[in-house]
C-alpha cells in the first residue's frame, strides 16, 4: 500500500477522527499500528491539521517522561471511537463506556464539550474551562474535539467502512447520492473493479 505524500499515514477519510481510526490499517504483512511512538503521534496531528507547525514544535519541546502515557491514552481513545463508529454503522446500542471515555477526553479541551447520545433521535448532542497547559491537554484536547465534531456536526449515516471485506478503513461519504463504496479507488476500488471484470469475462475466453 502506498501512503503517498502523507508519509506513513493515510488521509482519505475526510474527517480527522476517522483518519485516527485509519492509523491501524491491514497491510500485506497483516494489521499494523502506525502510531508506534509519540513522535509518530506528533507528526500525525500536524498532518491531520489538528495542531499548527508551531504547536507541533511545542509538543516536541514538551515531549518527556509523560509522553508514552499520553500515547497510550490516545490509543485507548481511538478504540473507544471505533466502538462508537461500529455501533453507528450497525445501528447497535451505543456503548456507554466508550462514550464516557470520549467525554473524559473532552474535559481536556477548551470549552469543555461533552457528548450525550440521544437514543430517540439516534444522534449525538454536544453540550458546551480553559484548556490546560499540560502535554495531555495539548494532545488529547484537539483529538477529542475532532471526535465530537464528527459525532455531532456530521451525518451519522455518512460514516462508513470500506466495502472491501479485507479492508478495515473508514471514511465520511460526501459523494453525490452517497455513492462512495471504497476507502479509495486506488487502494480498494480498482482491485474490486479488476475482480469484477475478470468474473464477467472469464467464461467468454
Amino acid at each position: 500500500m502506498d501512503f503517498g505524500d502523507s508519509g506513513k499515514f493515510l488521509f482519505l477519510a475526510g474527517e480527522p477522527a476517522l483518519d485516527l481510526l485509519n492509523t491501524t490499517p491491514v497491510l500485506a504483512s497483516g494489521p499494523v499500528d502506525l502510531l508506534e511512538s509519540f513522535s509518530d503521534l506528533e507528526e500525525w496531528m500536524g498532518r491531520a491539521g489538528l495542531v499548527t507547525g508551531e504547536q507541533v514544535r511545542d509538543l516536541r519541546r514538551r515531549h518527556g517522561p509523560g509522553a508514552d502515557a499520553v500515547l497510550v491514552r490516545v490509543k485507548a481513545l481511538r478504540e473507544s471511537l471505533r466502538e462508537i463508529v461500529f455501533a453507528l454503522e450497525e445501528s447497535a446500542p451505543m456503548p456507554r463506556k466508550a462514550v464516557a471515555e470520549v467525554n473524559a477526553a473532552l474535559r481536556h479541551g477548551a470549552g469543555h464539550w461533552e457528548l450525550e447520545w440521544d437514543a430517540e433521535a439516534k444522534r449525538f448532542q454536544r453540550h458546551s474551562n480553559s484548556e490546560g497547559d499540560d502535554l495531555e491537554s495539548k494532545v488529547i484536547g484537539p483529538i477529542a474535539r475532532s471526535i465530537a465534531v464528527l459525532l455531532t456536526e456530521r451525518t451519522p449515516g455518512s460514516i462508513r467502512k470500506c466495502e472491501n471485506p479485507a479492508c478495515v478503513l473508514h471514511y465520511y461519504d460526501t459523494s453525490k447520492n452517497h455513492s462512495r463504496r471504497w476507502c479509495s479507488m486506488e487502494f480498494c476500488g480498482n482491485r474490486n473493479k479488476v475482480a469484477a471484470h475478470y468474473r464477467r469475462h472469464r467464461g467468454k475466453v
